[in-house]
């Protein structure tokens, strides 16, 4: 089910940091589930990451350094401390492929949302207005604005493109 952007008659106002956190929610109140699906992608992607180096070391300090000396009980644990690490970097790479493709759905349903509205606003406005405008330019508004207003949203941007 998709929701539709509402438009709203509160302006950004105050400092640029609470400008942004208000675009961020309203962005992420027009698609909960998809957001709350990135979020906690997001959560499992930083989890993952603080146990992967904390796995790695303990296996290392218990089961690798050990196995190496010669240890035979450190030796039959390998196999345990590999499944331990595949599990953990399996978890790893489920949050960063979750966090990517739920906030790149997002981000294409906000964009939808907003072609949606201008689309629907031009044909509020009368033939006369839609004469004066070349069309070209209509369909630049439609895209390019489009993709100015939610570019912040967009989970595959690289630095180069922000600047």
């Amino acid at each position: 089910m998709r929701t539709r952007v509402q438009p709203t008659s509160a302006a950004l106002t105050g400092s640029i940091p609470r400008r942004a956190t208000r675009l961020l929610w309203r962005g992420m109140r027009a698609h909960p589930w998809i957001y709350t699906a990135a979020v906690g992608a997001s959560a499992l992607f930083g989890t993952a990451t603080v146990l992967v180096s904390r796995v790695l070391g303990a296996v290392t300090d218990r089961v690798v350094v050990p196995a190496v000396s010669g240890d035979p009980g450190a030796q039959a644990d390998v196999g345990k401390a590999g499944l331990v690490l595949a599990a953990v970097a399996l978890a790893l790479a489920v949050g960063v492929a979750g966090r990517r493709v739920y906030a790149g759905m997002g981000y294409a349903q906000l964009q939808a949302d907003h072609r949606s509205g201008i689309t629907r606003q031009y044909l509020r406005l009368p033939m006369s207005w839609h004469r004066r405008h070349p069309t070209g330019q209509l369909l630049s508004h439609a895209s390019s604005d489009v993709e100015a207003a939610t570019s912040v949203f967009n989970p595959c941007r690289s630095r180069s493109e922000s600047s």
